[in-house]
């Protein structure tokens, strides 16, 4: 048993490593993808917004295209990497504190996932543009990572109704439910957040 404890600390501490090689990635890009600054709430920073009647922030259906990088490809393996670490350390974890952030990182590395192919496909579709073929873009391939993290954050809900990030969970449901072009179900989870989670970091604009 001691053992078992020993690999999966060990495991865990490793996967936190290579996770911040991912975060201080996905920040560069973030920062070269020419998104409008300074728009408000966490929501519009990362993908700016409309405004609804009730105030709660939406996201603009708008994709700026970037250009290639030959890192995308070795980000895509990282990820599927991270992914498969942190279900088999998931499946191993007993502490329901330990599994409840567990679901969340998966989760978020599933959005990360989406966006990366969402990416590589912005991509392949401006490449092909620019020799003059006929483009059709198709997200399904993304789709299938925000339905994957939409599982996880309904089970963090159900799982730990009371744990300080439901409005986290509650955030990222909306988010996805928009990136499935769900704007209904998605708004629903907004407005929920905006109703229960007043304070929270995700709605009040953020300096």
């Amino acid at each position: 048993m001691m053992l078992l404890i020993i690999v999966i600390i060990f495991s865990y501490q490793s996967l936190m490593a290579r996770s911040k090689a991912i975060m201080e990635f996905n920040q560069s890009e973030r920062q070269r993808s020419e998104l409008p600054k300074n728009q408000g709430t966490l929501f519009e920073k990362l993908h700016g917004s409309e405004k609804t009647d009730d105030q709660t922030t939406k996201p603009r259906n708008v994709r700026r295209l970037r250009s290639p990088d030959k890192n995308y490809n070795e980000y895509n393996k990282l990820l599927d990497r991270q992914i498969a670490e942190l279900k088999r350390i998931y499946q191993m974890t007993k502490s329901p504190q330990n599994r409840a952030e567990l679901l969340l990182r998966l989760a978020e590395l599933y959005n990360e996932k989406s966006d990366l192919t969402k990416t590589i496909i912005d991509q392949q579709a401006s490449q092909a543009a620019s020799r003059g073929e006929k483009v059709t873009i198709d997200y399904s391939a993304a789709h299938v990572f925000n339905q994957q993290a939409i599982k996880l954050y309904e089970r963090f809900v159900q799982d730990y109704p009371n744990d300080l990030r439901i409005d986290q969970a509650l955030f990222f449901l909306g988010f996805n439910y928009f990136e499935l072009d769900n704007p209904e179900k998605g708004m629903s989870y907004f407005n929920r957040l905006n109703s229960e989670y007043p304070k929270s970091r995700y709605i009040i604009e953020s300096k």
